[in-house]
């Protein structure tokens, strides 16, 4: 019998994007995240180059844990041009590298710029 793979529990909670009232032209939002287990991927590429939004996402990859979040809950989703705000109460980029390694839950705040 072939082992079962394990079910990541992902997206515990989320409240679809809001005005962000510190930045007028953008939406703002947090979602709570969890690994299913320890060699779960966060699966999300960002530049390291911070603009006044946050660190711009480049890249959701397929099948990990944001891109199942996603599916969960498409109300919340993360997309390619958001931007990372913070993770874990940390805006620094290489600390939110050292969670995303670390770490198994994660709040994380994003933005988006308003179309």
């Amino acid at each position: 019998v072939a082992p079962v793979a394990p079910v990541a529990p992902v997206g515990q909670a989320c409240a679809p994007p809001e005005q962000d009232v510190s930045k007028p032209h953008c939406l703002i939002w947090t979602i709570n995240i969890k690994k299913g287990d320890s060699d779960d991927k966060f699966g999300v590429v960002w530049s390291t180059k911070k603009e006044k939004e946050g660190y711009p996402i480049t890249a959701i990859r397929p099948g990990k844990l944001i891109s199942r979040f996603n599916e969960e809950q498409p109300e919340c989703a993360v997309q390619v041009g958001d931007y990372l705000v913070m993770m874990n109460g940390n805006s620094n980029e290489e600390e939110m590298k050292k969670h995303c390694l670390e770490e198994t839950e994660f709040e994380v705040v994003l933005r988006r710029k308003r179309a």
